[in-house]
C-alpha cells in the first residue's frame, strides 16, 4: 500500500504534566473524497463489504482509500497517531491510531483525543488552566474570574465516560476481523451442508458475543460509578453565597467546603486548614492536614511543594478547622480523579510479543491451507472438466481448507491460562484490573521493591536520640538516650547558650521541642492523625497538640511531665505552630515557624544530607558523619533537626531554611518484615534479580538490603552526587563500601553487642583522630577507595582536583569507575547521581550502573518511574516488575511491566495488581501463576496449531479422492476431542518458582521445533497408513464403492475417511499428552484431575470406534467397516487391520511424547543455560 502518511500535518503542543497515555506522534487532517468515495462504494459491494471492513481495521486504508489531504479549517476528520512503542528487537515503532471527528464551537477547532481537549489556533494548543504557569504569589493576587468565559473554554465539570450505546458496542464487537471469519466460516459451512456442526459453532460464537458484551457493559458500569460524579455546592461571588450544580463550576469559582463533602474537583485552599481522605487516590489510608497557600514567589505544583494546599477531585473533606475557601483550579477530566480514570481506560502497552506472533501465526497457517489446496486442483480439475463437481463446490473446498487451518475457537484457547489464573490469585487475595498483566509477569526476570512497608515493617518506632552539645570546647553529640525524658534531665543548656557556645552539657530541651512542633499532624474528633513517622516522634516527647487556637497548632507538655524535671525554667507553657512549610519529596525536608515565649523560631527537619547543607558550618559536630553513618549502616532511619531565631513570620521558604543551628538527630528504628528474607532468597535462587528502590538514605538502604539478603557477601561501591561543586559543577563520586561480616539482631536491626562495642572503639578512634592526619590518609588512599564510615558527602582531595580533567565526562560528573569487572561485586546509587548519569553520562556508564546496581536509594517517585523505563531498555529488554504500597509508588507501579500494590485501598486502580498480603509473599505467586498460564497458552496454541494440522491433512489426503470429513464428525473432533482437552489441559497447577523463565515469542526454537517436528511426525504417520491401506487386498477406494457416483455426501462414507479419522483420535490425545508436559512451570500431568478423566473417556471412545463394530455408531458417525453390494457382503475391513492400525497409533504416541519429553529439551535447555551465564 502507498504510504497515506504523505497528507498535510497538523502541529499540536502537548498539555503540561501530559500522562504518558495522551502522548501524540503525529496529527493528520484530511476530508472525504467523493471521487474516492465513490470507488469505494464500488469495491466495497464487489467485495461484500471486506474493502470497508478493512479501513475500519487500520486506518492508513481508509486515509488512502477514502479521503485527501486538506486544511485543518476543512477537515472532516483528524487523524491521530499516538506515541506507541518502539520494540528494539524488531525495530518497529507500533503507532496507535485514532480517528476524531471535530467539534465546532462558535468557528472554532476542538478535538478531544482519549479525554485531552484541543482547540485550534495556528496549532492544536491544550485547552487548560495557567494556574501552573503562576507563581503563589500571582494566584493569591487574581482571584478574578469570568464565570461565562470559562464555562465555554473548559465546558462544563463532568468526568462521565460517554455511553457507546449497546448497539454500537455489539457492532465493533461484531466487526472485529476474529467475529468476520467465524461467521464466513459458518456462512461456508452451511452453504457447504454441514448443519449441525456449524449451527453448534454459530450457537457457541453468538454465546460468546453475549458474555463479551456482559463484562463489557459491567465493566463500563463499574468505571462510570467511579468517574460520574455530581452534587449541589456553593460558591462565593462578591462575597455572596450561591449555590450550584457541580457540573456548572468552571476553574477560577471560589469553592466553599463543608464537612464529608467529596471533593467535585481539584482546588487550591486559600486560608484555613481542612483535613482530607485521599486514599481513593493515593492508597494512603492516613488523612491528610491541608493547609491554606504559601504566598511565595516558587511556581505553584500541585504534585510537588503546592500539593499540600490542593485537595484533590474524589477525596473526602473529614473536617475543615477555621474559616477557609478554595479556588477551582481544574475540572473534569484535568482534575487528579480524571488522570485516573484515563489511565484506566487507556492502559500503556506492553511490548509482549506473544500476541502479535499468534496472529503472525495464524497468517501462516492460512498460507498453508493455500499450498493444500493447490496441492488438491490437478484432482479437483479433473473432477470439474468431467462434471463430477461443480465450479462452486471446487471454490468451496479450497476455503473450506482455510477454515480449517485457521480454528475458530483459538482466541477463547488462548485465555483459557490467563483466566484460571485470575482465578487462583484471586483466591490467594491477589486481584487484577488488567487480565493481559498475567501473562506479561510470567516472564519477569527483575523485580524491584520499596523499602518502607513492603519489605520493612509499616510503622517506624523511636529508637533514640542524639543531641548536640560541647565537651572539651568541642561541639560534639552526646550519647544515645532512648527515652525524652532521659534526654530532658541531663539537659542544662539552653539554645541561645549554644549560639553563645557556653560550655554545658546539652541542648536536648531544643531538641525536644523540635519533635513536638515540627510536623504535619492534626487532631480529628480527639485522635491525631498523621504521618506514621511523626505521629510515633510526637508521640515519644508525651506532649500535647491543641488546635483550639488562632494558630496552625499549639503544643505543651503534658502536666505529669513538667512536674517531673528538674530543669522547669527549659520548658515553656506551649509552643505556637505559626507557619508550615510542608514535606516535600523532592526536597527531602519540612519546616514550621514557632512562636515561643514572644520569640519566633524556624525550625527544620530531614535528611541529614539536606538539612547539613542548610545549617552554619560552625554548628556542624566533629563526629557528624560517623555518628550518621554508623546509624544508617545499621538500618536504621536517621532525621536531622535544625533551628534559628528569626524576627519575623512573613519570611519565605527559602529564607527560614537557612543559616540554621544543627540540633541533633532522631533515630527511627524500622524492622524487616518476617518473612521477607526468604522471599527474596526464593527470586533470587529462581533467577529473578532484586532491587530496592527506597527514598530513604543510602547507608540504610544498604544494610537493608544486606539483611533481607539483596545483598549477599559482596563489595559494594557507592555513587552519591557531591555535595559541592567543582568549577561550578556537580559530579558523582564513587566509593568502595568494604563488605562487612558485622551481624544485626533479626528483629530490631540493632548491632550485637560484641560487634557494637568493637565498632564504637573504632569510632572513638575516628573521633580522637588528629584532622591533619586523617586529610593526609584520604590523599594517599585511592580516592574511590574508603572506610564505610568515611562522609558520604566529602570534597575530593585537592591534589586530584588538578586530573578531573581526564574523567570529567561531559563536564557534569565525576565518572571514575574504582571497581574491576573480573570481583564480585554491586553497586548502590543515589537519585540525583542516577539522574545526573541519566542525563549527562556515557550509555556504557548507564548500562553498568543497571546491570549492577541494586540499591536505588534517596528516589523520588519520578525517578522511580524513569528508573522503571531504563531498565526496560536494557540488553534483552527484560521485563520489570514494581511492589510497593505508598502513594510515592505511583508512577513506578505505572511505569513497570507488572505494578503491584500492597495497598488494598480503593487507588490500587492503579496498579494492575493488587495484594490484600500485606508483604512480598504475594510476589511468587504471582510470578509462578504467570509462568504457569503463559505455558498454557503455549500450550493451548501449540494443541490447537496441531490439532488444525492434522485435520488439515487428513482432509487434504481425502479431497484427492474427493472425499471428505462428514459432518458429525467435524462436530465430534471439535466439540468433543479438541474443546475438552484445550479446556482442561489449563488445569494444571502452577509449581513453585524456579530458575527457568518461559518463552515469549512463538518464533523461537522450542515453538517452532515443536510444532514443526510435530507437524512432520503426524504427517509421515498419516501418509503411511493411507499408502498401506491403499495396498490392502480387501481395499476399495470410494469411487468404487459408490460405482462412479462421486456426490459429496456418498464420497464422505469410505475405507479412507474411517481409517484416517480414527487414526486421527489417536494422534490428538497423543500431541496433548506431549504438549501438557508440567515441569517446570507446572505440576505434573497426572495432577490434573480434569484433564486425565478427558484423556481417558476420549481414549476409550478411540478404542471403541475401532473395535466395536455397531451400525447405530456407524451410521451416526459416517464409517464404513462393511461394504455390501446387492444384499451380500462385497468387502469388509478385517480385524488384522485395526490391530495394525492400533500398533501404528500407539508407535505414533510414543514418538509424539518423546519428541516432546525428551527430543525437545535436550534442544533447548542448552541454548537457556547459555542465556542465564550471559
Amino acid at each position: 500500500m502507498i504510504d497515506p502518511f504523505l497528507y498535510s500535518k497538523v502541529n499540536f503542543r502537548h498539555p503540561k504534566n501530559i500522562q504518558q497515555e495522551g502522548l501524540i506522534k503525529e496529527i493528520q487532517a484530511c476530508q472525504l473524497s467523493p471521487f474516492k468515495q465513490i470507488l469505494f462504494i464500488l469495491g466495497s459491494l464487489c467485495t461484500g463489504g471486506l474493502l470497508y471492513l478493512l479501513t475500519r481495521w487500520d486506518l492508513r486504508a481508509f486515509l488512502f482509500l477514502r479521503a485527501k489531504k486538506c486544511n485543518p479549517q476543512k477537515a472532516s476528520y483528524f487523524i491521530i497517531f499516538g506515541q506507541g512503542n518502539y520494540w528494539p528487537q524488531t525495530k518497529i515503532l507500533d503507532l496507535t491510531q485514532t480517528i476524531i471527528k471535530p467539534i465546532s464551537q462558535n468557528g472554532t477547532i476542538i478535538i478531544e483525543y482519549r479525554l485531552y481537549r484541543y482547540v485550534y489556533t495556528d496549532q492544536f494548543e491544550p485547552i487548560e488552566t495557567t494556574y501552573q504557569q503562576k507563581t503563589n504569589k500571582a494566584i493569591l493576587d487574581d482571584l478574578n474570574v469570568n464565570r461565562k468565559e470559562q464555562l465555554e473554554s473548559y465546558g462544563p465539570n463532568k468526568t462521565e465516560i460517554p455511553d457507546k450505546g449497546l448497539f454500537k458496542t455489539l457492532i465493533e464487537e461484531v466487526l472485529s476481523p476474529f467475529y468476520i471469519f467465524q461467521f464466513c466460516s459458518v456462512l461456508l459451512w452451511f452453504w457447504a451442508n454441514y448443519i449441525r456442526y456449524a449451527s453448534v459453532i454459530l450457537f457457541t460464537s453468538l454465546l460468546s458475543i453475549v458474555v463479551t458484551l456482559r463484562e463489557q457493559r459491567l465493566s463500563f458500569r463499574r468505571l462510570q460509578e467511579l468517574s460520574k460524579y455530581s452534587i449541589p455546592v456553593k460558591i462565593k461571588i462578591d462575597n455572596n453565597v450561591h449555590q450550584i450544580s457541580s457540573e456548572d463550576l468552571v476553574p477560577g469559582d471560589i469553592l466553599v467546603i463543608e464537612d464529608k463533602m467529596t471533593m467535585p474537583c481539584d482546588a487550591i485552599i486559600l486560608n484555613g486548614q481542612a483535613i482530607f481522605n485521599e486514599s481513593v487516590l493515593t492508597g494512603e489510608s492516613i488523612p491528610v492536614l491541608k493547609t491554606s497557600l504559601p504566598k511565595s514567589d516558587i511556581l505553584y505544583d500541585p504534585n510537588d511543594e503546592g500539593k499540600q494546599s490542593t485537595l484533590f477531585a474524589g477525596t473526602t473533606c473529614l473536617e475543615t478547622k477555621s474559616p477557609q475557601k478554595q479556588i477551582l483550579h481544574q475540572t473534569a477530566f484535568n482534575t487528579m480523579k480524571g488522570q485516573l480514570i484515563r489511565s484506566i481506560m487507556f492502559p500503556v502497552q506492553n511490548s509482549f510479543k506473544f500476541y502479535s506472533d499468534s496472529m503472525k501465526f495464524v497468517g501462516i497457517m492460512a498460507l498453508l491451507a493455500v499450498v493444500g489446496f493447490i496441492a488438491t486442483v490437478p484432482n479437483k480439475i479433473e473432477f470439474l472438466m468431467d462434471g463430477s463437481i461443480s465450479t462452486w463446490e471446487f471454490i468451496n473446498e479450497g476455503l473450506d481448507l482455510i477454515t480449517i487451518t485457521v480454528p475458530p475457537a483459538l482466541p477463547t484457547c488462548l485465555q483459557i491460562g490467563v483466566s484460571i489464573a485470575l482465578s487462583r490469585l484471586q483466591k490467594s487475595n491477589i486481584f487484577c484490573i488488567s487480565p493481559p498483566k498475567v501473562n506479561i509477569s510470567g516472564k519477569v526476570t527483575i523485580m524491584c521493591f520499596d523499602k518502607t512497608g513492603t519489605l520493612t515493617e509499616e510503622g517506624l518506632d523511636l529508637y533514640g536520640i542524639r543531641a548536640v552539645g560541647y565537651q572539651q570546647n568541642n561541639l560534639k553529640f552526646t550519647k544515645l538516650y532512648h527515652e525524652c525524658n532521659e534526654l530532658v534531665r541531663d539537659s542544662n543548656l539552653s539554645f541561645q547558650q549554644l549560639i553563645n557556645k557556653e560550655i554545658k552539657s546539652t541542648c536536648g530541651c531544643t531538641l525536644i521541642e523540635i519533635m513536638a512542633s515540627c510536623h504535619g499532624l492534626a487532631r480529628i474528633q480527639g485522635q491525631i492523625i498523621g504521618d506514621p513517622l511523626e505521629i510515633k516522634m510526637f508521640q515519644s516527647t508525651g506532649w500535647i497538640l491543641d488546635e483550639d487556637s488562632n494558630y496552625l497548632g499549639t503544643v505543651s507538655p503534658q502536666p505529669r511531665i513538667l512536674q517531673s524535671q528538674n530543669n522547669l525554667d527549659q520548658y515553656q507553657e506551649h509552643i505556637d505552630i505559626v507557619k508550615r512549610f510542608e514535606f516535600s519529596s523532592k526536597l527531602q525536608r519540612m519546616s514550621v515557624i514557632v512562636k515561643k515565649d514572644d520569640k519566633l523560631y524556624a525550625h527544620l527537619k530531614g535528611s541529614p544530607e539536606k538539612v547539613r547543607e542548610h545549617c552554619l558550618p560552625s554548628s556542624i559536630p566533629s563526629n557528624y558523619h560517623e555518628i550518621l553513618d554508623f546509624y544508617a549502616l545499621n538500618g536504621f532511619r536517621v532525621l536531622a533537626v535544625a533551628t534559628k531565631i528569626i524576627d519575623s513570620d512573613e519570611l519565605d521558604r527559602q529564607q527560614v531554611e537557612s543559616d540554621l543551628y544543627f540540633i541533633g538527630f532522631i533515630i527511627m528504628e524500622n524492622k524487616l518484615k518476617p518473612i521477607t528474607q526468604s522471599i527474596i532468597k526464593q527470586l533470587q535462587d529462581s533467577n529473578i534479580k532484586s532491587i530496592m528502590v527506597t527514598g530513604d538514605n543510602v547507608l540504610t538502604a544498604i544494610s537493608v538490603a544486606r539483611q533481607c539478603g539483596i545483598i549477599g557477601q559482596q563489595r559494594v561501591y557507592l555513587g552519591e552526587l557531591s555535595e559541592k561543586k567543582l568549577n561550578g559543577k556537580y559530579y558523582v563520586t564513587w566509593k568502595n563500601m568494604e563488605y562487612s561480616e558485622q551481624q544485626l539482631q533479626r528483629e530490631s536491626l540493632v548491632p550485637d553487642s560484641n560487634e557494637q562495642t568493637n565498632y564504637q572503639l573504632m569510632n572513638e578512634e575516628l573521633v580522637n583522630e588528629n584532622e591533619e592526619i586523617k586529610h593526609r590518609r584520604s590523599i594517599m588512599e585511592d580516592y574511590t577507595s574508603l572506610l564505610k564510615n568515611k562522609s558520604l558527602l566529602e570534597e575530593p582531595p585537592p591534589n586530584q582536583q588538578e586530573g578531573l580533567s581526564n574523567i570529567y565526562t561531559d563536564g557534569d560528573f565525576f565518572e571514575e569507575q574504582p571497581w574491576n569487572d573480573s570481583e564480585n561485586y554491586v553497586m548502590a546509587i543515589s537519585g540525583g547521581a542516577f539522574s545526573l548519569i541519566y542525563k549527562y553520562g556515557s550509555e556504557a556508564t548507564l548500562n553498568k550502573i543497571l546491570d549492577k546496581a541494586l540499591v536505588y536509594a534517596r528516589m523520588r517517585p519520578d525517578e522511580k518511574a524513569n528508573l522503571m523505563i531504563q531498565l526496560q531498555k536494557q540488553r534483552k529488554n527484560p521485563l520489570v516488575g514494581f511492589c510497593g504500597d505508598g502513594a510515592n509508588d505511583c508512577g513506578a507501579l505505572k511505569s513497570a511491566d507488572v505494578g503491584v500494590s500492597l495497598s488494598s485501598a480503593e487507588a490500587s486502580i492503579a496498579a494492575p495488581f493488587t495484594s490484600n498480603i500485606q508483604d512480598i509473599s504475594c510476589i511468587p505467586i504471582l510470578l509462578s501463576q504467570g509462568r504457569a498460564a503463559l505455558t498454557t497458552s503455549f500450550t493451548c496454541f501449540k494443541f490447537m496449531a496441531l490439532y488444525s494440522m492434522i485435520q488439515f491433512i487428513q482432509v487434504t489426503i481425502l479431497y484427492l479422492k474427493q472425499s471428505n470429513l462428514t459432518d458429525n464428525q467435524y462436530l465430534y473432533n471439535d466439540l468433543f476431542t479438541i474443546f475438552p482437552l484445550s479446556m482442561t489441559m489449563g488445569f494444571t497447577q502452577a509449581s513453585q518458582l524456579n530458575r527457568f523463565v518461559p518463552g515469549a515469542s512463538l518464533v523461537s526454537v522450542s515453538v517452532l521445533g515443536s510444532v514443526i517436528g510435530q507437524t512432520i511426525i503426524q504427517l509421515i504417520f498419516q501418509l503411511v497408513v493411507y499408502f498401506l491401506l491403499l495396498q490392502q487386498s480387501w481395499f476399495l477406494s470410494a469411487e468404487e464403492i459408490n460405482q462412479g457416483n462421486i456426490s459429496d455426501e456418498s464420497m464422505k462414507v469410505c475405507f479412507e475417511n474411517t481409517t484416517l479419522f480414527i487414526f486421527g483420535n489417536f494422534q490428538y490425545i497423543a500431541t496433548a499428552i506431549a504438549f501438557s508436559n508440567g515441569k517446570p512451570f507446572r505440576k505434573s500431568l497426572y495432577t490434573n484431575v480434569w484433564f486425565l478423566l478427558s484423556l481417558i473417556i476420549l481414549f476409550t471412545f478411540g478404542v471403541i470406534f475401532m473395535f466395536w463394530r455397531n451400525e447405530q455408531i456407524d451410521d451416526i458417525m459416517g464409517f464404513k467397516f462393511i461394504v455390501y453390494r446387492d444384499g451380500e457382503i462385497l468387502t469388509e475391513m478385517p480385524e488384522i487391520w485395526v490391530i495394525y492400525l492400533a500398533s501404528f497409533a500407539i508407535l505414533n504416541s510414543f514418538i509424539t511424547i518423546s519428541y516432546d519429553r525428551i527430543l525437545m529439551p535436550l534442544l533447548t535447555i542448552r541454548k537457556d543455560k547459555v542465556e542465564i551465564k550471559n
